[in-house]
């Protein structure tokens, strides 16, 4: 048995997001959408306490689209009513304190 089990997105279809970086701004735009409905996918399935690290896709996707607050809402509201917590490090509040905050 678990304490916690911690979820994470890394791919987002065949895509790894730490490897790949989109090469126009419709593309980055598509690829955060799909990014946090897997965020939504996964706190809705009940398989995990935790999700890692939602600021992540800025590693190599660094336009963030203009409904990215609208859409880090629909993951926390998401999260919030399946009690799944969202985990953000020091990493990502030192590299991205923007989208953190």
């Amino acid at each position: 048995s678990w304490d916690y089990l911690i979820g994470s997105i890394h791919q987002i279809g065949e895509l790894d997001i730490f490897e790949y970086t989109p090469s126009t701004p419709s593309e980055c735009r598509d690829l955060w959408r799909l990014y946090y409905q897997l965020f939504i996918d996964a706190a809705s399935s009940g398989m995990f306490d935790i999700l890692s690290h939602p600021a992540r896709n800025s590693i190599l996707n660094s336009y963030l689209p203009d409904d990215i607050d609208d859409l880090l809402g629909d993951v926390a509201s998401v999260a919030a009513a399946k009690d799944v917590a969202l985990e953000l490090n020091g990493e990502d509040v030192s590299r991205w304190p923007t989208l953190v905050e």
